[in-house]
């Protein structure tokens, strides 16, 4: 398992993070506080804060972490 912080600060983000997450071979969840979605719950994305930091846990072969990490490049912030 692999975690790293994410920022969808906007619709059309979180509509291309969810359409590559529905693409990657992995079981992936976006926790924000308390809550954990499913990475492929449009809805349920959208009806967090968009400005507020959140967390991506990525659960995968370690093979597969660089691989997953570079796809989602777009939306991780350090």
């Amino acid at each position: 398992m692999l975690e790293t912080k994410i920022k969808l600060d906007n619709v059309d983000k979180v509509i291309r993070f969810v359409n590559l997450a529905e693409k990657i071979d992995a079981d992936m969840n976006v926790i924000c506080g308390s809550i954990v979605l499913d990475a492929r719950s449009f809805l349920g994305i959208l009806n967090l804060d968009l400005g507020k930091l959140c967390r991506l846990q990525i659960i995968a072969d370690e093979k597969k972490h660089q691989s997953i990490l570079s796809e989602l490049k777009e939306y991780i912030v350090a």
